[in-house]
Order: structure tokens, then sequence, then C-alpha cells
């Protein structure tokens, strides 16, 4: 047994020798965590539950590796400030997940679903399981380890004005995905609520305030976030930013326009027949600079009128 301690000792070196290198061997052991999980609860949606949680941790600790790499670094820099952010990003979508029922014994995001309807996939379980491995489990978890990486690359001597304006701009997406977040959850509590409903509830879906600029605003600020603490990292003058570092945000991009722009689209086309009419008013993501909240519901109401 003691002959194996040089080497354990050794490999453990190895594994922590950076923080690229230590955050990835923990994106894997994840990974054979959700895997394991879904597989054995037929349940997909364990990569979901992570979401909010890993990327927090991963930016911890590319925080942590920089700054006892730099002695006499001060507490309080760009590093540390974009890692107070991704927690209360974190936080705040730990519990928007929750309250929607996210980490239920059984609950399941409903386009895993309809996923599993498509060819193939419905009717070979050794092609299900791969999908499973390969794109539930492991994608999505590189993934979340990817966007993190340019935390990596931030500084911690300090804070500068540009910096502070990327944070700035980074907790103003934050706030604006809180917002459309909770709209969306006062409007599906007010529907699901007994009693006579307002005509803006038999729709299906909220088309006011916020969504009257964009369908999907919260997925466009999600997005956009990560975009911007890139753009935070590679902005640094003294610092190298490899091409790879943006391959987690904009494969996150990628990852958005597919699940959102088709997935969730046609589900909600398909039980809302009237949402076509929202698509041809509203941008799906990017925000218009005017609303179309007049024009929706006067072109709904018409097409109501035409039926009756």
């Amino acid at each position: 047994m003691s002959s194996w301690l040089p080497y354990m000792h050794t490999l453990l070196d190895e594994a922590t020798r950076d923080s690229v290198t230590c955050t990835m061997l923990l994106m894997l052991a994840v990974f054979v965590v959700v895997f394991v999980a879904s597989h054995c609860n037929d349940n997909y949606s364990w990569v979901d539950r992570t979401w909010s949680i890993v990327p927090v941790v991963y930016a911890w600790i590319q925080w942590y590796y920089s700054y006892t790499a730099a002695a006499g670094a001060p507490l309080w820099s760009t590093a540390f400030l974009f890692c107070v952010i991704l927690t209360v990003w974190g936080v705040r979508l730990t519990f928007n997940f929750w309250r929607r029922g996210g980490y239920a014994r059984g609950g399941e995001d409903y386009r895993w679903l309809f996923v599993r309807t498509w060819p193939l996939l419905s009717t070979c379980p050794l092609l299900w399981t791969l999908f499973n491995f390969f794109v539930i489990s492991l994608f999505q978890t590189w993934l979340l380890w990817a966007i993190t990486l340019p935390v990596s690359r931030l500084p911690v001597t300090g804070v500068t004005f540009r910096d502070a304006l990327y944070a700035a701009a980074a907790l103003v997406l934050i706030c604006f995905e809180t917002l459309f977040d909770n709209a969306q959850w006062r409007y599906q509590c007010a529907k699901r609520a007994p009693g006579k409903k307002d005509k803006e509830l038999t729709y299906g879906f909220c088309v006011t305030g916020l969504f009257g600029y964009s369908r999907h605003l919260n997925v466009f600020c999600e997005g956009a976030l990560w975009i911007v603490l890139s753009l935070a990292a590679y902005s640094q003058p003294d610092s190298s930013f490899p091409p790879y570092m943006w391959l987690g945000c904009v494969v996150l991009e990628l990852l958005t326009l597919f699940s959102t722009g088709i997935i969730t689209e046609h589900l909600t086309k398909q039980k809302y027949p009237r949402y076509a009419i929202y698509q041809r008013t509203t941008p799906m993501l990017i925000p218009s600079l005017s609303s179309s909240t007049a024009r929706t519901i006067l072109l709904m109401d018409l097409l109501e009128g035409e039926q009756e």
C-alpha cells in the first residue's frame, strides 16, 4: 500500500497543477454522476439541475488559482468581482429553477419528452443511451465548464474602469433576466389560479411588458452574459486569450438557437395556435426598440373575431 502513495501523490499534483486541469477533471466527475443518474432514473434533467451551480464552482476555482499564483494580489479584483456576479447569477437561476419545480422528485424538462419522440431515438434504446451519453450528459457538462474558462484570464490586480463597465453590463443583463423570469412566473401563476381570467390570460402566453420586446428576453440575456465575460477577459492587455476560450459562449449561442428557436418555439406554437401571430410581431431573442404588445393583441383579437 505504501508503495502506491508516491504515485498517488504525483497523480494528485498533476490533477491540480492548474485551474483548467483541475476544473476539467471536476467536470468529468460531474459528467459521470449525471449520466449514471439519468440512465438509472430514466430522467434526463440532471444536467439541468446542475446548470446554475457547477459554473459558479468552476469560476471560484479559476479565481483561487489566479489569486494564489499572484503573490500579494488584492482580494478585490476583476476576477473576484466577476465571480461574485456569477454567484448572484447562480443563486437567482437556482431559485427560479426551484420554484418551477425543477428540483422536485421526477421533475423533467418537457423538451426531453419531445426529443425522445424523434425517429430512431424513440425506437432504438441503444441510440437513446448514446444520445444521453454524448449529447445530454457529456456535451452539456462540457459546455457548463467551457463558458467559465475566461475567468482564468481575468486579472487579480485590481478593477479598471473598463472592467467595471463590463461588470455593470453583466449585472444589467442579470436584472433584465430576473424581471423577465418574474413576469413569466406571475403570468403562469395567474393562469393556473381558479376563478375568472383576464383576457390576456386566455392567450396562454404573455405578450405584455418585456414580452412585447422579445419572446425570450431571458434567454437572450443568459447568452449575452457569457459573451460579456469572454469580452472582459479578451480585452485584458496583459493576458493571452486562446481562441478555444471563445468556444463556450459561441456554442451556447448555437445551442440556444436550436433549443429555443426550434424546439421551444415549435411546441409553443403547437399548443397555442395564436402564438404564430406573436412570432410575426415580436423578435425571438434580440429585443426590439419598441413594444409590439398593442399590435400583437390587436391581431390576435381580429383573428378571434374572424373565427367567431
